[in-house]
């Protein structure tokens, strides 16, 4: 893999299935500006290895959409194919083995073959030669997710099509990405699906969301150059410095999930004076009633004005009772901007601002969170900007690790077995490392990093044992990395995993202890650690692996699923909400993909 990297991926050809730009007629909504990130990132790194990465676009268009609705997607070939069964577009692209991930439920259907059971209807001919025998090769289906609001919130028998395209394609995709561990669970809970075919990488922010510096005249000319409606009401608002709460994603008519009802029920039990001194800007249509407060509002802001009225906001309001991930509040922490949010967020997605939100559930609430922000009752900005940090607020941390997280898994897998399709493993996960696709400030780059030398397999010397070598291999790891204990966490996890996946016996076991009961409760570790007592937990655990038993073999095999219980325990928010030692981050996805637990 190491020495061969540049054409890694000769024959390989992935395609991304544009639809999402067409469905919503070019507008950068939340899946829009996450594929129109992302996809860019991972296209560099296919090209870099000799592959082919392709944008399948859509003319399809709402009969309202302009022409040109559809979205061209930088640095890779755009091409106007993907009208029609998608299975069909796909047939016609070249590549002896094809990846395809739709962005918004759309998969090539697996090709007909005997005892086939899925039921899924093929375009006719398509994947099958005049004589009816099945072509070779078939297609890999990887389904991105993003929630799963209509069945949660009820709302099932009011969906258009796509989402009943969702609901057929689950069962035949070969695997699938995420954008947050909650929409994980509700996969595994509604549908049955083993989160070990998952990839979950958090949803984060452009790094254009930063704070803006006050201009004292409140003009910003820089961020109004081109117009659009509701522009003047904007300016107006801003040179007025009136303090105003800010609403994303408002409708005129918002479904009731967005939990919009509590501000509007909230403001009349305002006191007056109170309810006088601010106003609300809504990025959406008014409601069709007095508020009893000055709206303004602006249907289609441009996404180089969001930063401004983030930084300028007294808070985002986003009441919302399910969401998937919902970019609005991480793009408002990172330009230091409070934020009211609804249950889900207290419930689900603690981790995000923590203690650095007010949460609401009630109309009472709400009033209460909306006085304390127009008081000025309000965590610095500098620390949400901090918060944010692991979003995208840090450059190594966007929509560039996304990337990186979501090629690894299709390169790597695992992936489910379904007739009709051929999903190769392009590269072992062991090798992942090596291969060392990582993020740049700003961007995305793959193979051994000048200067550098990388680690070969481990093979102990004659009559050395694995637990002698695991534990050289740790030394080395740590040396070469040069690794030091302290809050920096994931670099010591990384180097000690890096070790213990070398060695045969353990990697042999892992067939065995999947198998074993163990009575390890990880209820004892819910409590949160320093990062510097985690860094201690985690060296100890994995020291049980290489510390010989009296067979002379690494003790106890258990000891490797204890790991991951343990830092699965560490990582959930416990019974009061706190969080375990790393923060929120998925390091028990990376243990979970390192080891192949």
């Amino acid at each position: 893999v190491v020495k061969n990297w540049r054409s890694l991926l000769t024959g390989v050809h992935i395609i991304f299935d544009g639809f999402c730009f067409s469905l919503h007629s070019g507008k950068m909504l939340g899946i829009n500006k996450m594929w129109y990130n992302v996809a860019p990132y991972m296209a560099d790194v296919v090209h870099a290895m000799n592959g082919t990465f392709s944008h399948c676009q859509s003319s399809w268009r709402q009969e309202w959409a302009p022409s040109s609705s559809h979205t061209d997607l930088p640095r890779m070939a755009n091409v106007p194919a993907c009208d029609g069964i998608l299975a069909s577009a796909v047939s016609s692209f070249p590549g002896a083995h094809k990846i395809v991930f739709s962005s918004y439920y759309r998969i090539a259907d697996p090709l007909p073959v005997p005892g086939n059971e899925t039921g899924r209807a093929v375009e006719k001919g398509a994947g099958v030669d005049p004589g009816g025998r099945r072509q070779s090769g078939g297609t890999c289906n990887i389904l991105p997710l993003y929630d799963f609001i209509p069945e949660r919130m009820g709302l099932a028998d009011q969906q258009p099509p796509e989402f009943f395209a969702k609901i057929a394609s689950i069962p035949v995709a070969n695997g699938f990405l995420s954008v947050s561990a909650h929409t994980t669970a509700d996969l595994q809970d509604l549908h049955g699906v083993d989160p070990y075919f998952v990839r979950t990488s958090p949803n984060r922010v452009s790094p254009h969301f930063r704070r803006v510096p006050e201009d004292p005249t409140g003009e910003y000319s820089d961020f109004f150059r081109e117009e659009f409606f509701g522009m003047d009401d904007i300016q107006k608002l801003l040179r007025s410095r009136r303090r105003f709460l800010l609403l994303a994603g408002h409708h005129e008519y918002p479904p009731p999930y967005k939990g919009y009802d509590m501000l509007w029920e909230a403001l009349p039990a305002l006191d007056p004076a109170l309810r006088a001194s601010f106003d609300v800007l809504i990025l959406g249509m008014p409601p069709p009633f007095d508020s009893g407060v000055e709206v303004v509002f602006a249907p289609d802001v441009p996404e180089t004005v969001l930063p401004l009225l983030y930084s300028r906001a007294a808070a985002l309001v986003y009441p919302s009772r399910y969401e998937g991930f919902g970019m609005p509040p991480i793009e408002a922490a990172a330009c230091g901007c409070p934020a009211i949010l609804g249950p889900f967020y207290r419930d689900k997605m603690k981790y995000v601002y923590g203690d650095d939100a007010l949460y609401v559930s009630s109309n009472e609430e709400m009033r209460a969170a909306i006085v304390r922000v127009i008081g000025g009752d309000v965590p610095p900005p500098d620390r949400l900007i901090e918060r944010a940090r692991l979003y995208g607020a840090d450059t190594r941390h966007g929509w560039n690790e996304v990337a990186k997280d979501y090629l690894e898994y299709m390169l790597a897998g695992p992936f489910r077995d379904v007739p009709g399709t051929s999903c190769p493993v392009l590269v072992p996960r062991v090798c992942l490392p090596d291969l060392n696709i990582r993020t740049t400030p700003g961007g995305i780059a793959v193979g051994p990093e000048p200067g550098t030398t990388q680690l070969s397999p481990l093979v102990p010397s004659p009559g050395q044992g694995d637990a002698v070598a695991m534990k050289q291999a740790m030394e080395e790891s740590l040396a070469r990395d040069r690794v030091l204990a302290g809050p920096q966490v994931d670099d010591p996890v990384r180097a000690l995993i890096t070790a213990a996946k070398a060695s045969r016996t353990v990697n042999e076991s892992l067939r065995y202890i999947r198998t074993q009961p163990t009575d390890f409760d990880p209820g004892r570790l819910a409590k949160p650690m320093p990062n510097e007592e985690a860094f201690i937990f985690v060296s100890e655990a994995l020291g049980l692996l290489w510390e010989p038993d009296m067979y002379g073999m690494p003790s106890p095999f258990l000891s490797l699923l204890t790991l991951v219980e343990a830092l699965d325990a560490m990582w959930e928010p416990s019974a009061e909400g706190e969080l375990g030692p790393f923060g929120g981050r998925d390091v028990r996805d990376r243990v979970a993909l390192n080891l192949g637990a």
